[in-house]
């Protein structure tokens, strides 16, 4: 289940299986006897399907669900999520899909041996070929829910047509299912325990209305995980590696030297050219031009008024100090 459009690949389906497409080899070193029953029962060879094209990748799967750590995000939902992405897989190859529910029970014989107390979901293992990617479909959607509300209460949020296609169907699966519902049929008692898993018992139809072009799916980090709420979180687990992150947009290289000097010298050197076209070919060189004359004849006229103002201090100065030598040597004694 894989997806090159950014708005889809940071939905919490998508995080889950793509972290079980992509497993490294786990090696086993505990329940080796169990481990080995569950592998010869992959591998065996029979006309209508070849699981031994598919095995390693199941075995990598069903080890990382069972050891997940209790504080890891997902983990109340890790046995249906591994279901589901294992059905699909199983789907691929099967040629005789009226297998499909007996080769399905294998993920419930590995719940049941890793988590004994967990039986709310065995409905599901009975599903049919049939309805399988109909179920599929409403199950990624309601874990997906939150996330995809949350996405529409952000400041001029907008979609991709990937991701306006992907919520529209995923909607109407489920609507459509809750509208026919049989609370007698497999598929209905696995609706109801997908629907109660989220405690999202009626889901509100949500539109696109504005969008926008696709873009990349960035790196992820190996060692964050989303949160549920689409927000970021960290989580220590007993698995070598960790959900992605959240928009995890930006690799190592991305806050280097240069990339923060070319950040500042581009805007720098648009700002230059246009101020030289605008000088160029534009009045605006005419203009200043007039306004710098301008300026250098008032500076002139200014300096000519102060020389000519500092000449009348001078004059009014020295005509004072003459008044004042004269009234000096004017001076009468009397004696008394």
């Amino acid at each position: 289940m894989e997806t090159q459009d950014e708005l889809l690949s940071n939905l919490n389906s998508y995080i889950f299986y793509g972290k079980l497409d992509n497993l490294e080899q786990l090696s086993i070193y505990t329940d080796a006897d169990f481990w080995s029953f569950i592998k010869k029962g992959l591998y065996s060879q029979q006309e209508d399907r070849d699981m031994s094209s598919i095995s390693d990748t199941l075995l990598k799967g069903f080890n990382y669900v069972s050891t997940m750590s209790r504080h890891a995000t997902f983990y109340d939902q890790r046995w249906n999520f591994l279901y589901f992405w294992m059905g699909e897989k199983v789907l691929n190859i099967l040629k005789n899909t009226s297998e499909f529910s007996n080769i399905m029970n294998t993920a419930k014989l590995i719940r049941n041996y890793f988590d004994k107390s967990y039986t709310e979901n065995d409905d599901i293992y009975e599903i049919t070929a049939e309805e399988f990617p109909k179920l599929k479909k409403i199950h990624d959607y309601v874990q997906n829910y939150a996330t995809i509300k949350n996405k529409f209460t952000q400041f001029d949020f907008k979609c991709t047509q990937d991701f306006s296609k992907y919520i529209q169907e995923g909607y109407d699966a489920y609507n459509n299912l809750k509208s026919n519902c049989n609370e007698g049929d497999i598929s209905c008692k696995a609706f109801n325990v997908i629907v109660k898993s989220e405690s999202n018992e009626n889901l509100s139809k949500i539109e696109c209305k504005h969008f926008k072009a696709a873009s990349m799916v960035p790196a992820r980090s190996p060692t964050m995980e989303l949160d549920r709420s689409s927000g970021f979180q960290t989580i220590p687990g007993e698995n070598d590696q960790q959900f992605a992150e959240h928009g995890q947009n930006l690799t190592e290289d991305s806050h280097s030297p240069s990339s923060i000097f070319i950040g500042i010298a581009l805007p720098s050197l648009g700002i230059i050219f246009i101020l030289f076209f605008l000088y160029k070919f534009t009045p605006l060189r005419s203009l200043l031009h007039t306004r710098l004359k301008e300026k250098i004849k008032i500076g002139s006229d200014v300096l000519e008024e102060m020389e000519e103002t500092h000449g009348l201090l001078d004059d009014t100065y020295e005509h004072i100090n003459t008044e004042h030598d004269m009234n000096t040597h004017h001076l009468s004694y009397y004696p008394l």
